[in-house]
């Protein structure tokens, strides 16, 4: 781990490859792994208009299994005996998975949810004047996974 700023690292199985030291896998198995395999079903529910809901979310692409991960960690949909990771256990931290460095993954997601702007972190407690009405808005930013300022 280094004082810049978090970053994603691609595992590797070539001889003389090692994970750097501090860098967190984030892949499938494991507390961190995204749970949209492409090409699995997967049993989600999320709360309806008025009731629960329930269905099966089956991934094609990598960009698909990265939104539907980023809708998982913000709460908008359930996965069945998935927990969601616990994101201060990879503040500043580089992240480790087996996507190309080149594609969408779940670790960016996790990495910005983990790691947030301090502008973000500066609004979680600010309220702001808006431009167009002029009206004073509170603004506040929920904490994903229990994650508390």
């Amino acid at each position: 781990m280094t004082d810049e700023t978090p970053k994603r690292i691609q595992l590797s199985r070539k001889k003389g490859w090692r994970k750097p030291e501090g860098a967190i896998s984030v892949s499938r198995p494991g507390q961190f792994g995204n749970p949209f395999a492409i090409g699995v079903r997967v049993p989600v529910w999320w709360r309806g208009r008025d009731r629960i809901q329930r269905g099966n979310i089956e991934t094609e692409t990598n960009e698909q299994a990265v939104a539907y991960f980023r809708d998982w960690m913000n709460g908008v949909v359930d996965v069945d005996d998935w927990p969601r990771p616990y994101l201060p256990l990879i503040r500043g931290r580089d992240l480790c998975c087996w996507c190309p460095a080149d594609q969408p993954c779940h670790a960016d997601v996790l990495l910005e949810l983990a790691n947030p702007s301090p502008l973000v972190e500066r609004v979680k407690e600010k309220q702001l004047m808006s431009p167009v009405s002029g009206v004073s808005v509170k603004i506040s930013v929920s904490p994903v996974n229990g994650d508390h300022p």
